[in-house]
């Protein structure tokens, strides 16, 4: 007996789908399928057939064409590949509860292309590790598509475990906090004070240095600080506004700039540090230092304020985180590295014109004197604005440090390396490997964009980078650690990035 049977009120297409892959089971012919589907009919269905003259079926074609005529006002529309196209990760969704709406909705969509189920797939992705891996390097598959998505949820689903049960052991840790934080906001928080914060404003300066970005941050203010203790924003009953552009706020939930630059969430975050909390992002605690030289400092010798526009868009900044191959990797490209610089060949010069790169007066700007301070700038790499760039034209190689590599969540694959560094501590460290990158220098609209290869290491140091003489020469650099500052040719003009003194005095 079919376990199976039709009314008339549900998907004909669906019911036939289903006996004939039954009929395929047990091997039904022609004759025997007719019959066998008759049984299946109940009640509208039913009557229909015995409505139907004698002699009408023929054979089972004929039958299931005349039922699917019959019963086509209650089949499904098939839906546009445009549903696939539209549908959208939401906030807060996890990634495996995304995919498994999306692969549903695939299925009232049969005529949707590989291409157009994998496309859509990747362009409703929030921003994250698995939408960078799809955009850089595109699945060959729909299957394979779901594989690599498979890997991203074992991670995403690792870390909430992880940071679950983390949250249990400093429960009660938190509850003595809130009353720490609860008073201490009774005590200061009147309206007049927090008017008379908003009024000041929080400078970039007065903002302790952290060891991760904003967005970071809030994922551990969102589930290891308790909800009456952050103070979140009103959000928009209706849900976020009006897509205006791709920069997306999780702290505001809603468009318009994204998360590592929302100025409201970068107050917050310093208003907890100061009550207590997120003290595991605090990189050094020289608040009384750096109030006590902006005190000292005139108005028109402090900081410059970073210039806001990037080229490319700013993906996010990374802060303070605690030999080589430059003649070649093997001995052989070493020996003809050497053997070039005596083989004398007579060719044409061809001159560039290059502008004058001179240092004067005018370069000092606000550097304080005297000073022994190593040169050390802001640049953006990647997409990210990365801090604490030491120029160093006494290294043969540029160095990236692995925890600013790990921070900067780049899908890339390290290149292998077979030369060592020395110098670290007077022993050999061994590379794990090194990648290419671009990296962008200079202010306004003199920048200069450039791939530079970097070699990766993972110790500790004072630095993110260190840009030695390899990324100087491709941007045919010239430095003046006297004037902490560094000048390239752009054309006919000059560019030039400048150190941050007090960066490098920390």
């Amino acid at each position: 007996e079919l376990n199976i049977w039709y009314d008339g009120s549900t998907n004909p297409s669906r019911h036939l789908r289903s006996f004939e892959n039954m009929a395929v089971l047990h091997r039904y012919n022609d004759p025997v399928q007719c019959r066998a589907f008759l049984t299946t009919l109940r009640g509208p269905a039913q009557d229909w057939f015995h409505q139907l003259p004698p002699g009408a079926v023929r054979d089972f074609d004929g039958f299931s064409s005349s039922f699917l005529n019959q019963f086509a006002s209650v089949k499904a529309q098939e839906k546009s590949y445009l549903t696939l196209i539209g549908m959208q990760q939401k906030e807060g969704e996890s990634l495996r509860d995304y995919v498994a709406r999306y692969t549903r909705a695939c299925v009232d969509v049969p005529s949707a292309t590989e291409k157009i189920k994998s496309g859509g797939l990747t362009r409703g992705l929030l921003p994250g590790l698995c939408r960078n891996s799809l955009a850089k390097r595109p699945g060959r598959t729909f299957d394979e598509v779901l594989g690599r998505c498979a890997k991203y949820m074992n991670v995403e689903e690792a870390e909430a475990d992880f940071l679950q049960a983390g949250k249990a052991k400093t429960e009660s840790r938190d509850e003595k906090k809130d009353r720490k934080l609860v008073s201490t906001v009774e005590r200061k928080g009147s309206p007049k004070s927090e008017r008379e914060d908003r009024s000041r404003g929080w400078r970039a300066t007065q903002y302790t240095p952290l060891l991760a970005s904003n967005a970071r941050i809030l994922e551990v203010m969102e589930k290891e600080i308790r909800e009456n203790v952050v103070r979140w924003p009103r959000t928009r009953k209706d849900g976020p506004t009006k897509l205006k552009s791709n920069l997306y706020c999780r702290f505001h939930k809603d468009y318009g700039h994204n998360t590592d630059e929302c100025r409201h969430l970068k107050t917050e975050i310093e208003r907890l540090i100061k009550a207590g909390y997120l003290k595991e992002f605090i990189y050094k605690d020289r608040e009384r230092t750096s109030r006590r030289r902006e005190r000292s400092k005139s108005p028109h010798k402090r900081a410059r304020t970073p210039n806001k526009e990037e080229l490319p868009q700013k993906r996010g900044v990374i802060h303070m985180i605690f030999g080589g191959p430059t003649d070649g990797d093997s001995n052989r490209a070493r020996k003809a590295y050497a053997r070039g610089h005596h083989r004398k060949i007579e060719v044409q010069q061809v001159e560039e014109n290059v502008p004058v790169m001179n240092f004067g007066p005018a370069d000092m700007g606000d550097v304080e004197r005297p000073h022994n301070d190593a040169l050390m700038i802001t640049a953006q790499i990647s997409g990210y604005e990365v801090q604490r760039i030491f120029v160093d034209t006494g290294s043969s190689v540029n160095m990236i440090f692995y925890n600013c590599l790990k921070w900067m969540e780049l899908d890339i694959e390290l290149a292998p390396l077979h030369t060592s560094l020395f110098g670290f501590n007077g022993s050999e460290v061994a590379p794990l490997g090194q990648t290419t990158l671009a990296i962008v220098l200079g202010e306004g609209g003199l920048r200069k964009v450039k791939m530079v290869r970097f070699v990766v290491v993972d110790v500790e140091s004072a630095y993110n980078v260190i840009l030695g003489r390899p990324a100087l020469n491709t941007f045919q650099a010239v430095v003046s650690t006297y004037h902490m500052k560094l000048k390239f040719p752009m054309g006919d003009k000059v560019g030039e990035a400048r150190g941050d003194q007090r960066l490098s005095r920390t």
